[in-house]
């Protein structure tokens, strides 16, 4: 019997008032046990990290991070629960009023300033694409993934969570946010 046949069996027997008392445990489980093991094959299987949550940044051509966090061992992955992306372009930030398009990345790099992830170009080493946010002038666009958006694995001495934007010229203005936590290798 396969896991979702004996989920909806379950399911049906509750539906007709029979107490069944480890369904929640049974979501649990099947939640929690399918994030972090998709694509790994029969290698070591990673360990999940501390959550982080990285507050309101502001973002540029380069590849920035928070400058609160400090680096991430080679191979790190980020599973990412939500993103929030604000474009003040146009407003009291300046700048043209046009879209501007972020992208979250997993970045690899071998400076670090100050031991923090806030300027991730320094000895920029590999990248892994995150979620990609388009959002007009003067707008918030805020994504939620139930499953999280997990990056590849960078390979580098030094490994953060960033952002840039793709968008030229229409950069200033613009502040992301990130939830999640780290699938460390």
């Amino acid at each position: 019997m396969t896991r979702a046949s004996t989920f909806h069996g379950l399911l049906d027997a509750a539906s007709q008032g029979i107490r069944i008392g480890l369904i929640c445990v049974v979501l649990a489980v099947s939640t929690v046990g399918t994030a972090w093991a998709q694509g790994q094959g029969n290698g070591p299987q990673p360990r999940v990290g501390p959550s982080f949550t990285i507050p309101p940044l502001g973002a540029g051509g380069a590849p920035t991070g928070s400058p609160l966090m400090t680096p991430d061992p080679s191979g790190t992955q980020y599973a990412i629960t939500s993103v929030t992306v604000s474009n003040a372009s146009g407003g009291l930030q300046g700048g043209p009023a046009e879209p501007v398009t972020l992208t979250l990345i997993a970045v690899a790099f071998s400076t670090a300033e100050n031991n923090t992830c806030r300027l991730l170009h320094l000895g920029f080493v590999e990248t892994a694409p995150g979620p990609t946010v388009t959002v007009s002038p003067q707008d918030t666009v805020h994504l939620t993934f139930p499953q999280p958006y997990i990056t590849a694995p960078v390979i580098g001495p030094l490994v953060c969570l960033g952002a840039t934007s793709i968008t030229t010229g229409a950069a200033r203005g613009i502040t992301w946010s990130a939830v999640g936590y780290k699938i460390l290798p």
